[in-house]
């Protein structure tokens, strides 16, 4: 591996590349800020092992996953000495950040609003960094491009052929580094009938299964409790990834691994598979917590809760009828031996059963205490978690997070005897190392905004402009030129420097240093204020108004404002296309302002965001990252506007705002 030394670069500023990946710290949406300074806290490890003495120690994995198969897999990877680079979405960040409760809520100084950090996102994103970057841009493909010409590992999850488009295919990534191991997570697999649908974990459970034989015996199918179909093709994946280092050792060419999640569903079918193979009966059926060929072996209604014991051949038989009390049974006729245990179950259980429900769980797990007969409690997951068994094996640590404070995870349940792995760091926030990592010397300096650079550009024009409300927009990367009637903001964005903006609730700058509004031409401010998001021009009114409190510029009458952000009416969208293109167009007359008290036929204005709460939704069911922003972050993403002809802004080589 190369040395990395990073750019001594106080700030990363909006500019060229801050539509690729965002760059301004400390503004909390949805409850996480996008980035954050790198963290400088002593490493959380889990055991004593000496850092440096990993076996994944000096490998480098970009992770392009999401929710749960791909972020476990790279978790083991990183638990095992890797460096993890996890590139997410730059304002909602991985899917599962916002799936809750449960949260670990922030702690009072951390000074962060919303419910806290989600503890799905926390249970399988330790050992990891966060680059908040979104790749609906060329700057963004190329700094994934320069990350991925330096990793040894890439794991990716959208659907086949997504990536293709942008560049970040395994062909095109093989072309820049022939060595990189390129791992694609997908429901059906790259190949197939089903290869270009979208696969969920319950999808795949019930088409190819398990969720056939999982249920009680009179209930209808059920899926498991927790995702297992994820969690194997997680495993299945990581034990492929290192096989896949060994053979490059040896050849010294990386490959594609092709993991789906129908395919590892299937091979943990196991022995059922085999059954239902060898006697061609579609499968034992479900069953419960029952075996199907070894009776007794399920578990039995207590005083308090449930037992299950295992009978599974007659000497472990012979001491159940000890325990239990009925050693008559051993020598039935009826019960002598497994076979003829399986042709009288129901008979056998009922019995157990109405001897079990006579005594309390505990007290049936020291009945059975050193007999030598399988037995166990049926606990909830809480107190598995605080098992004395479960303490033992060290399975639940403690570490430090940077936002929460103490949270608690479920420790790697491998055990090594020389290298045990360890917990290095805990789940990052959103963005938390984007500013380290693109700091790199591998990424061109010349995508990054220095310091000393200006806000404004000489060549950068703009045309009168007035905000009418939230619409829908689309940054497109390049030129400006004339197009009919609509009224812009344009930036030559081809430039290396273009306009940078110091947020209002930044400090970087000091007061001393900032000029006078007066300073600058109509289209100089214009340009400016363009450029700010939704939550910073409301904190510029805020100072403005503490500065200028008899400034009228709040209406007679205020509509007040929701609680949460509001909920999209997916009847507005045409399901023919993939992209924010497929909403209907907004109403919007040119040169007036809407009326905020005004109804609105698409639904889409009839609620105003707060600051930080910028009314969006995923568009895409290939997995992609466009997504449609009203009055929050225009400079982020890739969005659509249409003129009052209804006619798609497409200008090539334009970064426009139409109003």
């Amino acid at each position: 591996m190369t040395s990395r030394t990073p750019l001594m670069v106080p700030w990363i500023r909006l500019s060229h590349v801050s539509r690729a990946y965002r760059a301004t710290p400390n503004r909390p949406l949805q409850g996480h800020v996008s980035r954050q300074r790198a963290s400088t806290a002593t490493p959380v490890a889990s055991n004593a092992a000496t850092i440096g003495t990993l076996p994944l120690e000096g490998y480098r994995v970009l992770d392009m996953t999401r929710v749960l198969a791909g972020p476990y897999c790279t978790q083991i990877l990183g638990d095992l000495g890797a460096e993890v680079i996890k590139i997410e979405h730059p304002v909602r960040g991985d899917d599962t950040r916002a799936w809750g409760p449960p949260y670990a809520t922030y702690t009072a100084k951390s000074g962060r609003d919303g419910p806290g950090e989600s503890a799905y996102f926390l249970g399988v994103n330790r050992n990891k960094k966060s680059l908040g970057l979104s790749f609906q841009h060329p700057e963004g493909v190329e700094i994934l491009q320069k990350l991925a010409a330096k990793c040894d590992i890439l794991v990716e999850n959208y659907l086949p052929g997504t990536l293709k488009k942008y560049g970040l295919d395994f062909e095109t990534i093989h072309k820049i580094n022939p060595g990189l191991i390129y791992a694609s997570i997908t429901g059906y697999g790259q190949t197939g009938p089903y290869s270009p649908r979208a696969g969920y974990d319950v999808m795949v459970e019930a088409e190819f299964g398990l969720m056939h034989i999982t249920g009680s015996r009179d209930g209808p199918p059920v899926k498991v409790g927790v995702a297992v179909t994820d969690l194997t093709t997680g495993l299945y994946t990581s034990n492929s990834i290192m096989a896949a280092i060994l053979t490059r050792a040896k050849t010294g060419r990386g490959q594609h691994i092709d993991s789906a999640l129908s395919d590892c569903q299937t091979a943990t079918l196991a022995n059922i598979a085999s059954s239902c193979l060898i006697s061609g009966q579609p499968d034992t059926g479900r069953w419960g917590t029952a075996h199907p060929s070894i009776v007794p072996y399920r578990s039995f209604k207590t005083k308090d809760g449930d037992v299950l014991f295992g009978g599974g051949n007659d000497r472990l038989y012979g001491i159940l009828c000890q325990g239990i009390q009925r050693p008559e049974w051993i020598a039935d006729p009826k019960f002598v031996t497994n076979a003829q245990r399986v042709a009288h179950r129901t008979e056998l259980e009922q019995k157990i059963e109405e001897i079990t429900v006579t005594k309390t769980t505990q007290e049936w797990l020291e009945i059975f205490e050193g007999r030598g007969m399988p037995y166990a409690a049926v606990n909830d997951v809480k107190t598995a978690l605080n098992h004395e068994h479960t303490k033992a094996r060290n399975m639940v640590v403690e570490v430090e997070h940077e936002q929460c404070g103490p949270i608690k995870l479920v420790n790697t349940p491998i055990k090594l005897s020389e290298t045990p792995p360890t917990i290095r760091s805990p789940p990052p926030l959103l963005g938390q190392h984007t500013e380290e990592l693109c700091h790199e010397p591998e990424i061109d300096d010349s995508l990054i905004q220095h310091e000393n650079s200006s806000w404004s550009c000489a060549k950068c024009t703009a045309e009168r402009s007035r905000l009418v409300g939230p619409k829908r927009i689309k940054f497109i990367s390049g030129n400006a030129s004339d197009n009919g009637n609509k009224r812009r903001l344009v930036c030559n964005s081809d430039l290396k420097k273009t306009i940078s903006i110091d947020p209002p609730t930044r400090d970087a700058i000091p007061d001393s240093m900032r000029v006078s509004w007066a300073d600058h031409s109509a289209g100089q401010k214009l340009a400016y204020l363009s450029t700010l998001s939704g939550g910073e021009l409301v904190q510029l009114l805020i100072r403005s108004t503490e500065l200028h409190p008899d400034l009228p510029i709040f209406p007679p009458t205020t509509k007040p404002m929701p609680a949460q952000p509001p909920v999209i009416d997916h009847t507005l969208r045409n399901d023919s296309q993939s992209n924010t293109g497929s909403y209907r167009k907004a109403k919007a007359v040119l040169g007036t302002q809407i009326d905020p008290d005004e109804e609105d036929p698409t639904g889409l204005m009839d609620a105003w965001p707060q600051p930080g709460q910028g009314l969006y939704a995923a568009l895409c069911p290939d997995g992609d990252d466009e997504t449609l922003v009203d009055d929050n972050d225009y400079d982020t993403f890739s969005h659509i506007i249409y003129d009052n002809n209804g006619r798609k802004a497409r200008e090539n080589g334009m970064a426009l705002l139409v109003q």
